[in-house]
């Protein structure tokens, strides 16, 4: 798809700049945009702070999966999750940002970073389906690939 496409896209919606961090603390976070991430309805954007966030825009999020996988640090802090009405149903959900690069952005992969690849996703989607999760959208451009640990 077309990045041209993907911003004309977006007159649909309306960018939100700040979010409450809970019922109970009433904090706001304000944050700015830096750019829109060409596969998705994604945008980088920074905290006032200099925390670097992604804000996703999704129809459907499942964010009890999520917090299964956060919990073994296999996915990126949930920071905040909104449901708007305005907005067609869709969800906005903030997340950390963790640089790397997505599986299908990947030049040349050698069989060892193709196993360890292997191995963690089958180590995801185990410990999803053992809480009666699925991952419905499993594709190269959904697996982010960092350094972290050496993984």
């Amino acid at each position: 798809m077309d990045l041209d496409v993907i911003l004309n896209d977006q007159k649909y919606f309306f960018y939100i700049s700040s979010y409450q961090t809970d019922a109970d603390n009433k904090k706001i976070v304000l944050f700015t945009y830096y750019y829109q991430f060409k596969y998705a309805l994604a945008w980088k954007a920074e905290m006032t702070n200099s925390h670097v966030i992604v804000i996703k825009y999704l129809q459907e999020y499942n964010t009890k999966a999520h917090e299964l996988c956060a919990q073994k640090r296999l996915v990126p802090e949930l920071l905040h999750i909104s449901n708007f009405e305005e907005l067609r149903k869709f969800q906005i959900v903030i997340t950390d940002f963790v640089p790397g690069i997505i599986l299908s952005k990947k030049d040349k992969i050698d069989l060892k970073f193709y196993q360890d690849i292997y191995e963690n996703m089958k180590s995801i989607i185990n410990l999803l389906h053992e809480k009666n999760f699925v991952f419905a959208n499993l594709k190269p451009t959904n697996i982010l690939m960092n350094n972290v640990n050496g993984k």
